[in-house]
C-alpha cells in the first residue's frame, strides 16, 4: 500500500522520533 508508505514517511518526517519506534 503505497498510502501507507506515504503516510510513514511523513510522519516520520514530521516527527523523528517515530522513526525509532518504527524502528524498533
Amino acid at each position: 500500500m503505497t498510502k501507507c508508505s506515504e503516510l510513514l514517511a511523513a510522519a516520520t518526517l514530521s516527527d523523528p522520533r517515530w522513526a525509532a519506534v518504527v524502528a524498533r
